[in-house]
């Protein structure tokens, strides 16, 4: 059964951030709550405790949060609200992560750009030759070769 906060209780917590009545202390800095599971998150980020693993690869983080949207990434599935991605790009919180490095970042199609590194995948190929290239930009500009080479062609006859 799903636990409902009624408004007296979310005011009786309101107040122990301001009495410290109730508070939960950090054993490794000055930090205070009065939430058990923020007491616990924050400790974590002094032990390197992630408890949220996915079941794909390797990736571990600390937020269930950041699992769902890391899992996406196998799935293809937006699980995550986009406004909550779109938040984080206004934040230092990078939400999604390299499976294979360190690197992070808000925007799929960064994290998807980046993994081209990593797989040597080059999806987007020349219409007029071999080219091939893991990056949209390079093939325009590539292209663009193309086009001024037939343009000099033109204007040669």
């Amino acid at each position: 059964m799903k636990k409902t906060h009624t408004p007296a209780l979310i005011l009786k917590k309101h107040r122990y951030s301001h009495t410290g009545e109730n508070s939960y202390q950090c054993s490794y800095c000055d930090f205070k709550t009065t939430n058990a599971n923020s007491l616990k998150t924050h400790q974590s980020t002094h032990t390197g405790d992630k408890p949220y693993s996915c079941p794909h690869c390797d990736f571990r983080t600390l937020y269930s949060t950041n699992l769902k949207i890391h899992i996406s990434i196998h799935t293809g599935e937006k699980t995550i609200p986009m406004f909550i991605l779109h938040l984080s790009v206004h934040t230092e919180n990078k939400l999604l992560s390299c499976p294979h490095c360190d690197y992070k970042t808000n925007r799929h199609y960064s994290l998807k750009r980046h993994q081209y590194l990593h797989t040597g995948e080059k999806p987007y190929s020349c219409s007029h030759c071999d080219y091939r290239t893991n990056n949209s930009h390079n093939l325009h500009l590539h292209q663009f070769k193309h086009c001024r080479s037939k343009t000099a062609q033109i204007s040669s006859l």
